[in-house]
């Protein structure tokens, strides 16, 4: 996953390469390599549980608001906090970690978008 730090990632190719479980990949890679495991104290083991939790419970049927989706905003949230605007603003981990996580569930419980 070496571009899901640039814009332009394919997260439909992610999909077929990770059986489906792209939120499940961009997510704790980004937590990894941010360092957020080790910030926040989070085994990855649980991080990766409650990510696929969440990932179980977008409906595949829906067209937009879906787990590619989420990962796909998730990821683009990653490359927005690399610009040296947020990187000010958004200086505590905490609120790093924050900004990535909202993306995650913004569409799973409105039953909407279902």
């Amino acid at each position: 996953m070496s571009t899901y730090e640039t814009w332009g990632m394919n997260l439909f190719v992610l999909d077929r390469l990770v059986e489906h479980r792209p939120l499940t990949a961009v997510t704790y890679t980004i937590f990894r390599d941010r360092d957020l495991l080790r910030v926040f104290q989070i085994p990855g083991r649980t991080l990766v549980a409650f990510i696929a939790t969440l990932e179980d419970h977008y409906h595949k049927s829906n067209p937009f608001h879906n787990n590619i989706h989420a990962a796909d905003v998730t990821q683009s949230i990653n490359v927005l906090l690399n610009t040296r605007n947020l990187e000010v603003t958004l200086s505590r981990n905490s609120r790093r970690q924050q900004t990535i996580i909202n993306p995650l569930c913004s569409r799973l419980c409105s039953p909407r978008w279902r």
